[in-house]
């Protein structure tokens, strides 16, 4: 087993929705965390050395950590997840210098994440209930909805390439 990299990615999150950010296709994918899990292939967690790279699954080895790997995962076309839709990033959301390092990424994708959802322009798919009971309706209460918790990922060239569902991390700084 890799001693570098620990289990860590979509199938260990809490999510109830993911949202993929790709500045370079100006588009934004959104799906339930669960269809996301289900689009992927096994062997998702490493049960032997074989499994690290089995089927389409990779290891990524960026320069900038000197030949060090940094995470595993797998590219699944957003068309392959159930009931994932896409949505354009308005022209003027795209950030005008690339992002380098993964927290200013990560920034970046939920700056505009969060513009998107204030403007409407997100869909997001979320469970709804109708109440029956009398008192909550009295009380304001007609439909209950999901609470959504959302996932941002930043995914330079998702749109070309598929999108990157982790498995796999080796935390360089300790941030978790």
């Amino acid at each position: 087993m890799n001693p570098l990299i620990v289990e860590y990615g979509i199938q260990t999150e809490d999510s109830t929705h993911r949202i993929h950010v790709d500045v370079i296709g100006k588009k934004v994918f959104v799906y339930k965390t669960q269809n996301g899990i289900d689009a992927m292939p096994e062997p998702i967690s490493i049960k032997c050395e074989n499994d690290w790279n089995a089927g389409d699954y990779y290891i990524i080895y960026p320069k900038w950590a000197n030949g060090m790997p940094t995470a595993r995962g797998i590219r699944i076309k957003h068309t392959d997840i159930k009931g994932c839709i896409s949505a354009n990033i308005p022209e003027k959301l795209i950030p005008n210098n690339s992002a380098e390092t993964t927290s200013e990424k990560g920034k970046a994708g939920v700056v505009i994440v969060v513009e998107m959802l204030q403007s409407g322009l997100l869909p997001l798919q979320f469970t709804v209930t109708e109440i029956n009971d009398l008192q909550e309706q009295i009380s304001g209460q007609d439909l209950h909805a999901d609470k959504l918790l959302l996932q941002v990922k930043f995914d330079y060239g998702a749109s070309q390439r598929g999108l990157f569902m982790q498995t796999h991390e080796r935390n360089l700084y300790g941030m978790h």
